[in-house]
């Protein structure tokens, strides 16, 4: 029977012997096995459930690993389309999404350079209205992805048991899952905000009640999803690791998400504490938050063509 791992949804076959995990907080984002013919096999939450495969090392004899595993693709940045995969949906979903927030942010932070006030006004409620819906409806796609990543790790595909498609399930000990239901409920809050915004509440105590309570709480969602998601990459609170791509993509996410949160700080009206220069402050956030959830998004799509392959020995 496989083996699962624990607080993992994940099984490994149980000649494998487990050496290592890491991982912090209640979660499981890294465990390390050896094999029954000595290799190193490395899995990772991330780059399992974006279904970029594992790291596969040989021991040499002066306790160097030889990597066994390579990436599939020369250069990943080439590569644009993929539509039989969540993950390709998932970050052409945030793409779109993120780009109507930088348009809607830029159209208010700039709007001698979008004609009419009425122009202007229509299109920065509308960018942010329809962006919000395409963020929540990635989110649900990234819980798609979560729930639907293979539970038993294999080294051929051959080897791969029939699992079917899951719509909804229920797995908080999963960082990728909890990550995206936290950014879900987020998005929601952000559809609260975006829909008010729409039909004009302005104002006083009816706008900061409709329209900046439901921004603060999405953005504050947003920051603890997306710090989850760095996490998980890491496998640590706080690690620097440029070299990868997906530290990268949740790195520009944590700063969209910190940014959004400043902004939604700054839109509330506090009598004898708001100034004129916090309506600015709160247009430069989200355009600058917009801004890097779009690198993030564009980001995820080299991130998901660079899959590994192992080399047969």
């Amino acid at each position: 029977m496989p083996r699962k791992v624990e607080r993992s949804y994940t099984r490994f076959p149980e000649s494998w012997r487990p050496i290592a995990s890491d991982g912090e907080g209640p979660f499981t984002s890294k465990v390390v096995h050896r094999l029954p013919n000595g290799f190193i096999h490395i899995w990772e939450s991330r780059l399992h459930r974006k279904g970029r495969g594992s790291r596969l090392f040989q021991p040499t004899p002066r306790n160097r690993a030889q990597p066994l595993s390579f990436p599939l693709r020369k250069n990943p940045w080439l590569h644009f389309w993929a539509p039989q995969r969540i993950t390709w949906w998932v970050a052409v979903t945030f793409l779109v999404g993120s780009a109507l927030f930088t348009l809607a942010a830029a159209a208010s932070l700039f709007p001698g350079a979008f004609g009419q006030k009425a122009i202007t006004s229509a299109i920065t409620d509308w960018s942010y209205f329809i962006g919000a819906i395409l963020f929540t409806i990635g989110t649900y796609l990234e819980i798609l992805e979560a729930i639907n990543a293979k539970e038993y790790v294999v080294l051929t595909v051959e080897d791969m048991p029939e699992e079917g498609f899951k719509w909804w399930a229920w797995q908080p000990a999963q960082i990728g899952f909890l990550s995206s239901f936290i950014l879900l409920i987020g998005s929601l809050f952000f559809n609260i905000e975006t829909t008010f915004a729409l039909v004009g509440v302005k104002g006083g105590l009816k706008e900061d009640i409709l329209v900046g309570l439901p921004s603060f709480l999405g953005a504050i969602l947003f920051v603890i999803s997306c710090y989850m998601g760095f996490m998980e990459v890491t496998h640590q609170y706080w690690a620097w690791k440029p070299r990868r791509i997906d530290w990268w993509v949740e790195m520009f996410n944590l700063l969209g998400s910190v940014s959004f949160l400043v902004g939604a700080a700054f839109g509330f009206s506090v009598p004898g504490l708001s100034s004129p220069e916090d309506e600015l402050i709160v247009k430069i956030s989200y355009f600058q938050g917009s801004a890097f959830f779009l690198i993030g998004s564009y980001l995820m799509l080299p991130e998901m063509f660079s899959e590994l392959k192992v080399r047969s020995k």
